[in-house]
C-alpha cells in the first residue's frame, strides 16, 4: 500500500515598495500594462548602458595608471640598480646609498602593490562589464522579439582589452 502526498505552495503576492539591490532604487510593486513593463525595460536598459559607460571608462582609467605604474617601476629598478653599484656587505646601514637604495625598494614595493590592487579592480570591473553586456543583450532581444527594436537606441560600448 502507497501512500501519494501532495505539496501544494500557495503564492502570496504583497504589494510592498522593496530597495532593489545595487541599484538602490525603489521596485515598482506591480506592472498593470504592457506599456508599463516596456517603459521598465527601456528604463532599466538605459541605466545599464550609462552604468557600463562609466565602468568602461574606469577601466580605462585602471589600465593607464597601471602602465604609468609599470613604467615608474621600470625607472626604479633602474635607479636601484645603479645606487646598488656604491652598496657592498661592508656599506654602513647609514650610509647615504644604503639609505636611497632602501627607499628606492620600498617606493618600488609601494608601487607593485598599487598595481595588483588597481589589476584587482581592473579584472573586477571588467566583469561587470563583460555581465552588463550580457544583460542588455537580453533586453535588446526582448524589445526587438517585441517588435520595439526599432525605437531602441543602441550605444555601442567601447572593446576592453585584458593584457
Amino acid at each position: 500500500m502507497s501512500e501519494e502526498t501532495t505539496n501544494e505552495t500557495a503564492v502570496v503576492t504583497e504589494s510592498v515598495e522593496t530597495e532593489a539591490g545595487i541599484v538602490g532604487k525603489n521596485a515598482v510593486a506591480t506592472v498593470e500594462t504592457l506599456d508599463e513593463l516596456v517603459l521598465i525595460i527601456r528604463s532599466q536598459r538605459e541605466m545599464l548602458v550609462n552604468s557600463n559607460q562609466r565602468n568602461v571608462n574606469l577601466f580605462n582609467q585602471l589600465q593607464e595608471f597601471i602602465t604609468e605604474k609599470s613604467t615608474g617601476i621600470t625607472q626604479l629598478d633602474g635607479a636601484i640598480t645603479a645606487v646598488s653599484e656604491f652598496v657592498n656587505d661592508d656599506t654602513s646601514t647609514d650610509d647615504e646609498h644604503v639609505v636611497k637604495l632602501t627607499e628606492l625598494q620600498n617606493q618600488r614595493s609601494k608601487s607593485v602593490e598599487q598595481i595588483q590592487n588597481a589589476d584587482t579592480q581592473r579584472r573586477n570591473v571588467f566583469n561587470s562589464i563583460t555581465m552588463t553586456e550580457g544583460a542588455l543583450q537580453i533586453l535588446t532581444q526582448v524589445l526587438s522579439k517585441a517588435g520595439l527594436q526599432d525605437n531602441v537606441e543602441t550605444k555601442e560600448i567601447h572593446e576592453t582589452k585584458v593584457e
